[in-house]
């Protein structure tokens, strides 16, 4: 994967990079940003890895639960959201 600094981008260059991504099916790290670009064909493959760190984590806090436990209610009323606010974004996402 290869890598480049982020002030180095310019219109020009980034076209450049993501015409690379597409074409090469290669990654490219952005230096400094904690971000990478990646090819479309990607994306399954980074949600099952995130999907999988995800349960490891769950089976992880099963096993050794560290503190108390809350109710999807109360973490709604912690972060001052209501129904209303989750309906209103309603779609495909998933409410983790």
């Amino acid at each position: 994967m290869e890598a480049m600094a982020l002030n180095t981008l310019t219109p020009k260059t980034l076209a450049s990079v993501l015409g690379d991504v597409r074409e090469k099916k290669q990654a490219r790290e952005i230096v400094g940003s904690g971000c990478i670009i990646a090819p479309k064909e990607w994306e399954k493959q980074i949600e099952d890895y995130y999907d999988l760190q995800l349960g490891l984590e769950a089976l992880r806090r099963e096993a050794k639960p560290s503190g108390k436990g809350y109710t999807h209610e109360e973490v709604m009323q912690m972060l001052g959201i209501s129904q209303a606010d989750l309906d209103a974004v309603a779609g495909d996402e998933e409410i983790e």
